[in-house]
């Protein structure tokens, strides 16, 4: 397999990686690092900074916890929503050969508006109901699981 041109977007909750914190954003800066290493060109979009050897596109310059109005629910959410819209903007502006969800369900609506393949990796459970609706809503998308929670979800 040649050189490929890899997006991949991680939550804007948390920084890449996280300092003291183990989940989707360690995941992230691990493929990150061992993508570029491989000599792919791999640009990670997310929030704050990140000491990564891949390109980093800093989608706000912090992490939205770390922000006081996101205390409130609906403004946070607001900002996570408002976070893919500037993914998607930078997406639409140059040309991956694939882009890696790492960003969840919010996500999935928009795939089919870019004109790059995508895969989403599902990190946490999702016996929720309204998640689950929702997945099998986009249930013909590329999914990669860190378990066997497909089979679950019936895609």
């Amino acid at each position: 397999m040649g050189k490929m041109r890899i997006a991949l977007l991680a939550p804007v909750e948390e920084q890449v990686p996280p300092l003291k914190y183990g989940g989707t954003e360690v995941v992230v800066y691990n493929l990150a690092q061992h993508l570029t290493r491989m000599g792919h060109e791999v640009t990670l979009l997310s929030a704050g900074d990140s000491p990564t050897d891949a390109e980093f596109v800093p989608i706000f310059p912090e992490p939205i916890r770390t922000l006081p109005i996101a205390r409130n629910p609906k403004i946070r959410q607001a900002l996570t929503i408002t976070a893919i819209g500037r993914m998607l903007e930078y997406l639409s502006r140059h040309g991956f050969d694939i882009v890696h969800n790492h960003v969840g369900w919010l996500f999935l609506p928009f795939v089919r508006t870019l004109r790059m393949p995508v895969v989403t990796t599902l990190h946490g459970a999702l016996d929720n109901p309204d998640e689950s609706e929702i997945y099998r809503l986009h249930a013909g998308e590329n999914y990669v699981s860190i378990s066997n929670i497909l089979s679950y979800l019936q895609i």
